[in-house]
């Protein structure tokens, strides 16, 4: 007999298996490029609601000296592309779904003042578009929510940098994966084009039709 005893045990256990589920690690790979860094990283997040971010690039900027003081800097307007996978324990990288996250970045530096080599400035871009890419063998079932999540929202992806460090002007920058939005996000599995419906209708009436024109055949026989 079932006690209330056992209903709370039983919900207790749920929960729990629950909240191993959400928190189990996941092993993230990105590869590509953000503005013209190349970026090859694996990183195992140990919570997957939490954030992903990683320094990019440290680049010392030098100022120009001329007659009337210290001048230079630059307009950035580059882009990024970048390919993320989550790898689970027996999957290789080449087996598994990718998303890849593209989107501009924009931002610029230069000297503040021309009686000092200081420079200021900042580098920002944020994901705007997402291309799912799914290797033989592998349906959009077996997408991870963390990568399907990724998909309905490229913006999680982001970039920035500043130019701090006074006289040594140095331009650090660091890429971000904000946590999913929706932690349980699934994709549909695509339903069968309207060509592929006609095409199985017409092999259904050809295999209709010589059914039977067989038992036709059979009753002239007889």
């Amino acid at each position: 007999m079932i006690t209330a005893r056992h209903c709370l045990i039983g919900l207790a256990m749920l929960i729990l298996a629950h909240v191993h589920a959400e928190g189990s690690p996941i092993q993230v790979d990105l590869s590509g490029y953000v503005d013209g860094n190349r970026i090859e990283k694996s990183i195992t997040l140990s919570d997957p609601s939490q954030p992903l971010t990683f320094d990019v690039s440290s680049t010392h900027l030098t100022p120009s000296e001329g007659p009337n003081g210290y001048y230079g800097g630059a307009t950035i307007n580059s882009n990024f592309s970048l390919a993320v996978s989550v790898i689970t324990p027996g999957s290789t990288p080449a087996a598994v779904a990718s998303v890849t996250i593209a989107g501009p970045v924009t931002g610029g530096y230069s000297v503040g003042w021309s009686q000092i080599p200081n420079m200021s400035g900042s580098v920002t871009g944020t994901g705007t578009s997402a291309t799912l890419s799914l290797p033989p063998g592998v349906s959009s079932a077996d997408v991870s929510p963390y990568l399907a999540d990724l998909l309905a929202h490229p913006s999680r992806v982001s970039y920035g940098g500043l130019v701090t460090g006074g006289y040594m002007n140095m331009l650090t920058t660091s890429l971000s994966l904000a946590p999913p939005v929706d932690p349980n996000a699934v994709l549909a599995v695509p339903e069968p084009s309207t060509l592929a419906v006609f095409l199985t209708g017409l092999a259904g009436l050809a295999l209709a039709r010589r059914r039977r024109a067989s038992r036709a055949s059979s009753a002239r026989v007889a």
